[in-house]
């Protein structure tokens, strides 16, 4: 018997978020994980406008059974081995609390089946975070949040991994806050006091007591997770890779 054969149809000018918040494409996209992509052709019975274009997979769950086996991390057990990467967007409010947009988008994920998702840059503090409108850990206050995003994306046996995050210097955007620390000529920590080559933003040469204050705010901030009930904590490429060398 030939192997199932499905077929993803799109426009030509089609967003990735219209395809993505489609149910059944979203589908057919998981699909593409446990198959193998035959080809892409011009849709002939298409509009010729509209540039159709169909993809055809064929589905081969025998030869990729172990992307849908329990995964053991630790102490950490994930359905199977479908990690949602470290992505996001400006969904959030401006001082760091979260949106129902933000829940949604990652509720989307676990809904689709992927076992475990990786937040993205999630921010310990204000004055050190790449973007604004990101939710943030930087206080009690978002503690409630957290706790309904993990509550959501449970509801699917679905974990999720907290990325920590401290920029420095090293930032896209910096922000109303970044303008006020340069009226008084202070910045975000640095391993110096030149601007950044970049958007210009000041910074704050680090000092001794300055480490030992970052430490403790990565410290709050795992307990806050802990305390909403998340499932890890990521501190590796965004936090370390930005910070050190900003």
């Amino acid at each position: 018997m030939s192997p199932p054969v499905k077929r993803l149809c799109f426009e030509r000018g089609d967003s990735v978020a219209a395809i993505l918040f489609n149910a059944e494409c979203r589908k057919l996209l998981y699909s593409l994980v446990a198959g193998e992509i035959l080809g892409m052709q011009k849709d002939a019975e298409g509009p010729k406008t509209k540039g159709n274009t169909s993809m055809e997979i064929t589905l081969r769950p025998d030869n990729n059974t172990p992307i849908f086996e329990e995964l053991q991390l630790n102490y950490l057990t994930v359905k199977n081995r479908l990690f949602r990467s470290s992505i996001s967007g400006r969904i959030d409010n401006y001082n760091g609390s979260g949106t129902a947009a933000r829940v949604k988008f990652e509720e989307m994920f676990a809904q689709g089946g992927v076992g475990a998702i990786n937040s993205s840059h999630v921010p310990i503090r204000i004055d050190s975070r790449v973007l604004p409108n990101y939710a943030t850990i930087d206080c009690e206050e978002r503690i409630p949040f957290w706790k309904e995003v993990g509550r959501r994306v449970h509801a699917y046996d679905c974990k999720y991994i907290l990325q920590l995050s401290m920029s420095g210097r090293q930032q896209d955007i910096g922000g109303i806050e970044n303008q006020k620390i340069r009226d008084h000529g202070l910045g975000p920590l640095s391993a110096t006091r030149k601007l950044d080559s970049f958007n210009g933003l000041p910074c704050k040469a680090t000092d001794s007591a300055d480490i030992q204050q970052a430490i403790q705010d990565f410290a709050r901030a795992a307990r806050r997770v802990v305390d909403a009930g998340l499932d890890g904590i990521e501190c590796i490429p965004q936090t370390v890779t930005c910070l050190i060398s900003s």
